[in-house]
C-alpha cells in the first residue's frame, strides 16, 4: 500500500536539522571571527574603545527544554556572554 507521508517526508528535507547544524557551525567557527573583525571598536570621536575578547565567551543554555517553553508561551533562548573592555 502506497504511504502519502513516508513518500513526502522522503522529498522534503529536514528544514530544522539543516538549520541545527548550521548554528552549531557558526559557535564553532563563525562566532569568534566574526568579533574579531570588528575588534576593537572605536567611537568615531576617538573617546571610547572597546575591545572584544571572543574566544573567552560562554554561552548558558536555557533553563527549560524548547516544549515547556512553547507550553508556557516563553522565548526559547540562550544567553551569550563575551567579556569587553573599556
Amino acid at each position: 500500500m502506497f504511504n502519502f507521508f513516508n513518500e513526502i517526508s522522503f522529498l522534503i528535507p529536514n528544514f530544522m536539522d539543516l538549520q541545527r547544524k548550521s548554528f552549531i557551525n557558526f559557535f564553532k567557527t563563525s562566532l569568534v571571527n566574526e568579533f574579531q573583525k570588528r575588534n576593537p571598536i572605536i567611537s568615531k570621536k576617538k573617546k571610547i574603545k572597546i575591545l572584544f575578547y571572543p574566544k573567552l565567551y560562554l554561552l548558558i543554555f536555557p533553563q527549560s527544554d524548547s516544549e515547556q517553553a512553547i507550553n508556557e508561551s516563553r522565548t526559547y533562548s540562550s544567553k551569550l556572554y563575551i567579556p569587553v573592555q573599556k
